[in-house]
């Protein structure tokens, strides 16, 4: 049974980006330890692949730091964007709508319900992921604004989930 523990925090503090002061950066790793210890993690997960990394012009995330320093296995479960386009997630639908249809709006309000639904089609294979992997528990660590998804398919299926920040911000 995958017991999770949820992290949410900005994207840019999770790589470490040097647009955050580095005091930002030391209170968030000091946090993620603090965590492994109370928690007894045994691996750390996190919204990220190759390609947030090369977004946010870093090789690693804090996250990724910490299991390596602390001895814990550690998984990125997001989505790269070619694993994006063999789902046919993106733009692709709204370039249909557009001019099939052609919305008063331009599109906005189908953009908008289609990343809704990109996001929780994204949640969905992250938890396969981590429930894939038998370490646990596992701290996972994603933007804020999927704190509460997160949680709501742990209770769907089950299985214990624990909050530790819905964003974690210093």
């Amino acid at each position: 049974m995958t017991h999770i523990v949820v992290l949410g925090t900005s994207h840019t503090l999770q790589c470490g980006h040097s647009s955050v002061q580095a005091t930002a950066v030391q209170a968030f790793e000091a946090e993620l330890k603090v965590l492994v210890a109370r928690y007894k993690i045994a691996r750390i997960s996190e919204e990220m692949s190759s390609d947030g990394l090369t977004h946010y012009g870093v090789t690693e995330t804090v996250g990724a730091r910490v299991a390596r320093d602390v001895g814990l296995n550690y998984e990125p479960v997001d989505l790269t964007q070619t694993d994006r386009v063999t789902l046919g997630l993106g733009d692709g639908p709204l370039f249909t709508i557009r001019h099939l249809y052609s919305p008063t709006d331009g599109g906005q309000g189908f953009r908008n319900a289609m990343f809704e639904i990109e996001g929780e089609i994204r949640e969905r294979v992250w938890a396969f992921r981590i429930m894939n992997a038998q370490a646990s528990p596992v701290l996972f660590i994603c933007g804020a604004s999927h704190v509460g998804s997160v949680a709501r398919i742990w209770s769907l299926l089950g299985l214990p989930c624990d909050i530790a920040h819905h964003d974690f911000a210093v």
